[in-house]
């Protein structure tokens, strides 16, 4: 039950990670946008 629980917790730690990253990627594109706009 433990090893199931710990489990849960690294795959929503990875999860929350991956939106972090998706969110950082997706603020860096709008950046890039926005200067080649310019």
């Amino acid at each position: 039950i433990q090893l199931i629980q710990s489990d849960a917790k690294q795959a929503i730690v990875a999860r929350q990670a991956t939106e972090r990253w998706l969110a950082r990627l997706r603020d860096f594109s709008r950046s890039l946008i926005s200067v080649n706009g310019k």
